[in-house]
């Protein structure tokens, strides 16, 4: 690998995952990963862990349990199975052995051995076939990169609208990475101010900014749910790439074949386009 697992690497590629790291350092660490393929494949295996790996304590399960998730329920049922139910005490094992040795947050460089150790027994689920999915969705987060411009894509009203100062100073907030200021402007937009499906699409787009998916979606939903804002659909196309981001394809496949019933909407061209690559 071209980087070297530290400590500090693997404890902000904890927090990274976990979506604990302020603009600056979340920023910051996309950079790397950006330049760095080797870094990025690190903190897509370790999310593929914290998301597949379960255990009662928080220590050991980053994320709570999703029943929204179909990969994450698909795989707790085969390993809940007789037939795998050796494989699931083993991972069991694991993690209470990391328990009782370890004291919270020491020494990560073990930890991340013991992840490890985790690890080849999903590597033995995925020669077995189980993750084939998994393996699958996870690939389609590349789209999310590639199509999430928001930079570009999102309307700028600054200058338009010099009066809407609320409105301006988030947005202004947006354009200089300050996610977290420009939602808390955006959220205090009310509901009858004519800039405020606009709010939404800048809420969402800093909720992924930030790495914070869920929230993301809510907002875009939300828009996508305004049938008489006229750029309602945005919301269906931006939740799609979210779910991308997520490795969700089946969800993203669904809204983009919604997205395609109707030429008028948003992206309808790069709709289809991105289904037959999916």
């Amino acid at each position: 690998m071209e980087h070297h697992l530290t400590n500090a690497l693997l404890e902000t590629i904890d927090r990274y995952i976990k979506g604990e790291l302020v603009e600056e350092e979340l920023l910051a660490f996309e950079a790397k990963m950006k330049e760095n393929a080797a870094l990025k494949e690190e903190v897509l295996i370790q999310q593929q862990l914290f998301n597949t790996l379960n255990d009662k304590t928080t220590e050991w399960a980053l994320y709570k349990e999703d029943p929204n998730n179909k990969l994450q329920q698909e795989l707790k049922q085969k390993l809940n199975t007789p037939e795998y139910q050796s494989i699931s005490e083993k991972i069991q094992h694991i993690g209470q052995e990391y328990i009782q040795e370890l004291p919270p947050k020491k020494n990560l460089s073990i930890r991340y051995k013991r992840f490890i150790s985790a690890a080849a027994v999903v590597l033995f689920l995925i020669v077995a076939g189980i993750s084939y999915t998994i393996i699958n969705n996870q690939s389609v987060d590349r789209f999310y990169y590639e199509y999430a411009q928001w930079e570009t894509e999102l309307p700028s009203f600054v200058e338009k609208n010099a009066t809407e100062s609320t409105f301006a100073e988030a947005e202004a907030s947006f354009r200089n990475k300050e996610y977290i200021k420009a939602i808390q402007l955006f959220e205090s937009i009310e509901e009858d101010n004519e800039l405020y499906p606009y709010s939404l699409l800048y809420i969402g787009a800093s909720y992924a900014s930030s790495n914070k998916d869920l929230q993301a979606l809510k907002a875009f939903n939300q828009l996508a749910q305004m049938d008489a804002f006229a750029e309602s659909s945005k919301g269906l196309w931006y939740a799609t790439l979210i779910h991308l981001k997520q490795g969700d394809k089946d969800k993203a496949v669904d809204l983009l074949n919604i997205i395609i019933k109707d030429s008028n909407n948003y992206h309808y061209n790069q709709a289809i386009q991105l289904l037959e690559q999916l």
